[in-house]
This record gives structure tokens, sequence and C-alpha cells, in this order.
């Protein structure tokens, strides 16, 4: 029993033929175990066991012996299979590391393999170190950059695998001016929490001015609240008074009866002039449905700041 392909060493994902051959004649078909698993049928083509694709799990040994033969009294070959493999590479730090200048660092990689493997390190596409660890020391800003591993298996080249780490350097203080600004601007939204509840609270007053928002109240007028006012010349009613009060020249009777009339049309003017007023007055103050002046007046319409608009 042989193993027909591939030739060399086999690596994970190859597909091997293992082929058992007899002195029979004619040849006769053969059955394939594996010594660990001996009650586990392969399944076979004649005289070849083909496995595709192969792991790791796959080596072991193999054994082989006729279809016609009474049990593995009668085996006629075996073989060693050896399926060799190189994992994922690992870096640590993990993808990218924050130093200072001047500092230290240590990265490592390694990949895990059934043979020995080389690892060189790499940055920008020229070697800087060689082993699965990197020395950096006495860091400056030309250590930034990003630095690769790469690993290889020197007796299986088709065994490959690599890694990275992203170094960045920077000032000592440019981390302190970060956590300043942060402060900052947390101090900031502090502030502003604390002007706000303020202003809500009546506690101080902020100016609106002209460009901020300003509130027209509007109030929806009421037929019984509409005064109409009909001015007249309170000169041109003593003056029409004073003229019926002398009149023309009557008699001493006549006269005096006159002068009676006239009086008491001068008193009821006046009396209904004063109810007149009262009621006027009384109207225009205060709105009996809100309580409120009717004489509503907003800031953008007096074009004064809103500290003075003042509402009753």
């Amino acid at each position: 029993m042989w193993r027909e392909s591939p030739q060399g060493l086999v690596k994970e994902g190859d597909t091997v033929e293992l082929r058992c051959q007899g002195d029979g004649n004619p040849p006769s078909s053969f059955n394939f175990s594996r010594e660990q698993e001996q009650d586990v049928d392969l399944g076979s083509s004649g005289d070849v066991l083909i496995l595709a694709p192969v792991s790791r799990k796959d080596s072991g040994i193999y054994q082989c012996w006729p279809l016609d033969g009474d049990g593995h009294g009668e085996v006629k070959g075996e073989m060693q299979l050896t399926v060799h493999y190189l994992d994922p590479a690992v870096v640590v730090p993990k993808e990218s590391e924050l130093m200072l200048k001047g500092e230290d660092l240590t990265a490592s990689c390694n990949a895990l393999s059934s043979l020995r493997t080389s690892t060189v390190w790499y940055k920008d596409g020229k070697q800087v170190s060689q082993g699965n660890t990197l020395h950096l020391q006495d860091a400056t800003y030309a250590t930034t950059g990003e630095y690769i591993c790469e690993v290889t298996v020197p007796s299986l080249p088709a065994l490959h695998t690599s890694g990275s780490v992203h170094i960045v350097v920077q000032a000592e203080g440019s981390g302190i001016i970060i956590v300043v600004i942060i402060v900052c601007l947390l101090l900031l939204a502090n502030l502003g929490g604390v002007l706000y509840f303020l202003q809500k609270k009546g506690k101080i007053h902020i100016p609106c001015g002209r460009s901020g928002k300003q509130e027209i109240t509007k109030e929806i007028a009421n037929t019984d609240d509409i005064v109409v006012e009909m001015k007249s010349s309170a000169r041109t009613e003593d003056a029409v008074l004073l003229k019926a009060f002398n009149g023309d020249k009557q008699g001493p009777d006549a006269q005096d009866a006159s002068r009676g009339q006239d009086r008491q049309l001068l008193a009821r003017k006046q009396r209904e002039r004063e109810r007149e007023r009262e009621r006027r007055l009384s109207v225009v103050s205060s709105d009996p449905s809100t309580g409120r002046s009717l004489a509503t007046f907003s800031c953008e319409l007096l074009s004064r700041p809103c500290t003075v608009c003042k509402y009753t």
C-alpha cells in the first residue's frame, strides 16, 4: 500500500490518493479503513481510496485488505498519513496601539503549526525584524505605521499566513490637551443647563432683542366691548347753552323760566358726560371674560426690547 498523490508533504486542503495492490489474478478489489476506526467503511473504487479535501483530522494509519478475504487477518498493506497545517497568525497587541514619544513596545506574532515556522516583520515593504517578537525602543514620530508579520513553513512553502498591528506615536502633552478640551466642553454643557433652569424658574432674565422670538397676543373682539366715542367740543356745547341761556331778550317771567330750564339742561348734560366717561373707562380697562387688558401690544409692533413689554 502506498500514497500515489500528492508527492511530498501533505497539507490541509490537498486531495490524497491511496492505492493498494495484491498478487491475485485477476486483481481483486480492496477494503480500506483507518486503524483508529476499523469499523468505519471509508469507501473505495477498486484498489484506490481518495480523500478530498484532507484536514489534520485525517492523519493516521490506513490499512487495506481484499474484498474476498475473511477479515483483518489477511491485511495486505498499511501506511501512515500525516496532514500538515498552519493556523492564522495571532498578533499582540491587536489591530492598533497608541504610544507616547520615547516609550518602548514589544509585539508578538505566533501561528500554530505542525512544522517549524519562520517569522519576518515588515514596515512599508522593508524588513525591520526577524522572529516572532518585535521590539520598538525610544519611539519617535517615524515609528508610526503598520507592521506586518509573515509566517511561513520553510519545508512546505505553500503554507503561509500573516498578521499586522498599527502603531501610532504622539507627543506626551497631546493627551492632556485632548482631556482639557473634553472637560471644557462638559463644563459649557453644564453651564448651559444651569442657565436654562434658572431662566425657567424666573431667577434670571435674558433679553431677547428684536431678533428673538416674540409673542403677539390676539384677543377676539366682543361686540359688547366695542365703544364708539363721539367727541364734541365742550366749548361748543357751553356756547350753545349760554346762548340759549342769554337768548333773545324776553320778559322777566319768560327769562326766569328760560334760565331755569337752561340750568337743568346744562346739569343733565354734565351728568351724562360723566356717566359716559365712567362707562368708557370701565369697558376699556378690563375684559370681564378674561380679566386681561384689551390694549395688548407686542415687542415687534412697539419696536422695543421685550423687557419693556408689560401685559396687564
